[in-house]
């Protein structure tokens, strides 16, 4: 289906929505096993206490010095005119930036990876023990405000950068500790084909959205050509965009919302285990139309003949859909493959992880789900059980804001 036609969709026919009781399904913890979830917050509250730290020096420090040769003390707007004091402040306003970037704690992998970059630019800038050395990754800003922060080696400034390097000893032990919870509690890789089930449980990790009416239907999409298909969406600004469009186009059709149903459910749901043609029961009887997983139509475009081509080299029958998985090698370790849904998202936990986004290898792999499904389950020379599929931050707060009408739609 070409993407402008999922934007002039209509609602015709309604079918059950499948598992929809799970639209209230917490789905934006992407690391699962809740033992490190208080190292994390705890992480979380150093880095909080340490900015608060930093904010409490770089003010102070803006309407203090030390007195001059003959004991006269500068106007405030001097002091804060000297290219000390406009280095702290600039490194401020960019370590502020990058603290509010961070995700939340829950994520604990993600914050681990976002932690450790915001880190490694703290000891970078302060000049902490143990800093990483000036590399082509590392923004030439940070190196400049260092210098300039050094300047007067005896200064206010340099007195309150002692102190903040001090005070990021606590968040630096903090984020070790977390590092080590979650190495404790991350599988080795094994090598070895996994069960349906097992493959299910790491699909419904991720969320996908279903357009549904007020009584908890799945509302039919109709295309250009007259087809009609039932649509689940993994991509959240896509899912937003045809709830949009539904909604203009049948502005009778009260109650329309968003359901969340976990990847796992959905890709049986739409035949992702078989190339049989399943049909859902619905009010008046079987539906005949398709059963759909729909990702970026964007990057779907330039991709769609390449992930059919990868299924007809199998045996596999293309179907009525494809969705594109992403890969980066150098990205997987002993404990962890990580799998993506968009290319955007594999190069933000790129530079999460402490990497510049220049160096993000050009060879990024992408296969279609169904494809990678059928190898996870067939294909033992892989350590499969390490693999992780990753819930981008904006289908994950898509899924918490479908949860919460959820649950007020309850009352």
């Amino acid at each position: 289906m070409a993407a402008r036609v999922l934007f002039a969709c209509a609602a015709l026919l309604l079918v059950p929505a499948q598992a929809s009781q799970l639209t209230a399904l917490r789905v934006h913890q992407r690391l699962r096993g809740g033992s490190h979830a208080e190292d994390a917050h705890s992480l979380g509250e150093a880095l909080d206490s340490f900015m608060e730290t930093f904010r409490h020096l770089e003010a102070a420090a803006q309407t203090s010095c030390l007195p001059g040769p003959f004991g006269f003390r500068p106007s405030d707007g001097s002091i804060r005119k000297r290219p000390e004091r406009v280095a702290l402040h600039q490194a401020l306003e960019l370590v502020e930036a990058a603290h509010s970037a961070l995700g939340q704690p829950s994520d604990s992998l993600d914050y681990a990876l976002s932690s450790s970059a915001l880190l490694k630019q703290l000891a970078l800038l302060l000049g902490a023990e143990g800093a990483v050395d000036p590399t082509a990754e590392v923004a030439a800003e940070v190196i400049d405000l260092r210098a300039k922060l050094s300047r007067k080696s005896k200064g206010t400034v340099a007195t309150a950068v002692e102190q903040l390097r001090t005070a990021l000893q606590a968040p630096r032990e903090a984020h070790a500790q977390l590092l080590r919870a979650i190495r404790a509690t991350t599988p080795r890789g094994v090598e070895g084909v996994l069960s349906r089930e097992e493959i299910t449980q790491k699909l419904n990790a991720i969320p996908t959205f279903c357009i549904l009416d007020a009584k908890e239907r799945v509302v039919t999409m109709r295309d250009a050509a007259g087809g009609e298909s039932c649509l689940w969406f993994t991509d959240p600004a896509t899912a937003n965009a045809t709830m949009r469009a539904t909604m203009d186009d049948n502005p009778s059709m009260a109650g329309l919302h968003l359901g969340v149903v976990p990847l796992g459910v959905a890709f049986e749901t739409c035949n992702g285990w078989s190339d049989a043609t399943v049909a859902a029961e619905s009010t008046s009887g079987s539906y005949l139309g398709q059963l759909l997983l729909q990702g970026n139509p964007a990057e779907l475009e330039g991709m769609g003949e390449h992930l059919r081509k990868q299924l007809r080299a199998e045996g596999m029958v293309e179907g009525g859909w494809q969705l594109p998985v992403f890969v980066c090698d150098e990205m997987q370790t002993e404990h962890l493959l990580p799998l993506f849904f968009s290319r955007t998202d594999l190069a933000e936990t790129w530079v999460a992880s402490g990497r510049s986004a220049e160096s993000l290898p050009e060879a990024i792999a992408v296969m279609d789900l169904r494809l990678l499904v059928s190898k996870m389950a067939t294909q033992p020379g892989v350590p499969w059980n390490t693999a992780l599929f990753f819930c981008s931050s904006a289908a994950a707060e898509l899924a918490e804001e479908a949860r919460a009408h959820a649950q007020a739609r309850k009352w």
